[in-house]
């Protein structure tokens, strides 16, 4: 049986089987480990007996599970990182005047009163009692 391999899609594996985007080729890794896995062994035990896979080529295979299962543990403490930063970042802005271009409005002036975490946008703003996101901000003095 030939390679497996769980970046792409050629067994069926892919990372958009799992509903995520198909931008980044590790998206979504972490859900289909497992399907690895479970193709992985069926693999070997439907090979065939005459000329079965080369331990180089499991090799091969369980070290790109590994580095792909690593570099996804290591872009969600990136992501992590980024989160406490920008947390950071609004929480220094309490009491500063901003100036930000909201969508479909012009730009918002004020003092920035309080801070608050949206699960979906990332920290807002509370200007004017306007609540703005963090990456509208154009202008902090």
């Amino acid at each position: 049986m030939s390679f497996i391999n769980p970046l792409t899609s050629s067994t069926g594996a892919s990372s958009t089987s799992s509903g995520t985007s198909n931008t980044n080729p590790l998206a979504g890794l972490a859900n289909n480990s497992q399907e690895f896995l479970q193709l992985l062994v069926a693999q070997l035990k439907y090979q065939n007996p005459m000329s079965p896979v080369s331990g180089t080529a499991f090799l091969t295979q369980t070290a790109t599970m590994t580095m792909a299962s690593e570099v996804t543990q290591l872009v969600q403490t990136m992501n992590q990182d980024l989160a406490t930063n920008q947390t950071t970042t609004a929480t220094s802005m309490i009491g500063k005047q901003v100036t930000a271009n909201v969508q479909g409005g012009s730009p918002i002036t004020g003092t920035v009163s309080s801070v608050s975490i949206d699960p979906t946008n990332g920290p807002m703003l509370n200007v004017g009692g306007q609540s703005v996101p963090l990456s509208a901000v154009t202008e902090v003095q």
